[in-house]
């Protein structure tokens, strides 16, 4: 990640409530200011020192709803939206220390928790899955990506996924009248798979999705 500078140290350790806040308002109240973030940056490293969060990117977590960052873990996020990304904690206030930047070339994200990875056998609750990619041939409506969950063979018990796009799409959870949310191109959005029967993605032309799952 190529960081980019914040106005103060102090607006990389924030104080996340049980509001749903963006991740610049959090800065800029933690750091007393208002930091300018340019729309490129699309990189973070969040180090989690106390309490869980839960984080959307172009839609609003709940407690209970959006991808979970639990206690002393830490996340690199690398294709995220980051004018986009709220967080909310699980539970009273959690205080996290972020770096934002850029994302430099053949970077991932990846997360661990006390020092395990999230590939490794002894940190389940954040084991990853290698991504897979397909193509959407044309538009498309409707298109259930959720049950290209078959794709992951070892997969059984995924608890949020991430699902990149090269072109603008929207997705819509578990009915196809449900609000549609925006998949921006070139970033990652994740999804808490808790609840989730069904994820529909409309497309405007040939496209390719990448999806990556986590347990």
């Amino acid at each position: 990640m190529i960081e980019y500078k914040l106005l103060n140290s102090a607006s990389h350790k924030i104080t996340v409530t049980s509001t749903a806040t963006s991740l610049k308002d959090l800065m800029d109240t933690a750091g007393s200011v208002v930091n300018d973030l340019p729309l490129k940056l699309d990189a973070v490293d969040i180090f989690v020192e106390s309490g869980s969060v839960r984080y959307l990117v172009d839609n609003t977590p709940t407690a209970a709803i959006g991808a979970l960052l639990k206690d002393q873990s830490i996340h690199r996020l690398r294709g995220v939206r980051l004018d986009k990304m709220k967080l909310i904690s699980t539970s009273g206030s959690a205080v996290l220390t972020v770096v934002v930047g850029e994302k430099e070339p053949g970077e991932s994200s990846s997360a661990s928790l006390n020092g395990n990875a999230v590939n490794s056998s002894s940190s389940s609750a954040y084991s990853s899955y290698e991504p897979k990619k397909f193509t959407i041939s044309g538009a498309q409506t409707d298109y259930d990506v959720k049950t290209l969950q078959s794709m992951f063979a070892t997969v059984t018990s995924a608890t949020y996924a991430e699902i990149y796009v090269n072109v603008d799409c929207t997705v819509k959870v578990n009915v196809n009248t449900a609000p549609a949310t925006t998949l921006f191109a070139g970033f990652s959005t994740p999804f808490q798979l808790s609840g989730i029967t069904n994820l529909f993605l409309t497309t405007t032309g040939d496209t390719i999705v990448q999806i990556r799952l986590f347990a």
